[in-house]
């Protein structure tokens, strides 16, 4: 859907602009929308399930943590709508205090081994501030990172 979007405006800038490059714009107008999209999305989402907060962290430590270890790339639009469920359903996981506490210790050990340079220590650090902060939302998509970032490495 996203990518259907994206190419017909690519298209119709084309036709009003010819050097321009079609699949450059394209790719550009989705990439955009796929952003804007998640977070509308989840905001408005999440506001109806009073979790508005808890996304907000989800999606602000999965950006995080991509920025630097990367990781499985899906079709625009397919994650818009993985990213959104994701960052919805982070909140409302129920976890109790311990498993909190293990995910975050093992969390950080997965992500020494997975990144050799120095920017992995600031997810580390993260993960091991999270056994003081117990956030739920921060294991789930530090989990769902580390599993992109495994089934990416799987790939190659």
């Amino acid at each position: 859907m996203i990518e259907t979007i994206s190419r017909k405006y690519a298209m119709s800038i084309k036709r009003a602009y010819p050097p321009a490059d079609a699949e450059v714009i394209a790719y550009e107008v989705g990439r955009k929308l796929n952003f804007r999209l998640t977070i509308i999305l989840t905001l408005i989402s999440s506001w109806f399930t009073g979790h508005l907060i808890g996304s907000i962290i989800a999606m602000s430590t999965f950006a995080f943590a991509r920025k630097i270890t990367g990781g499985l790339h899906l079709n625009l639009t397919m994650c818009t709508v993985v990213s959104v469920a994701l960052f919805s359903t982070a909140p409302v996981i129920p976890m109790s205090t311990f498993t909190v506490v293990i995910l975050s210790i093992l969390l950080s050990i997965f992500y020494m081994m997975i990144n050799t340079d120095l920017s992995r220590w600031s997810i580390v650090i993260v993960c091991l501030a999270n056994t003081s902060i117990l956030s739920v939302e921060v294991v789930f998509v530090l989990s769902a990172q580390i599993l992109l970032v495994w089934i990416q490495r799987v790939k190659e």
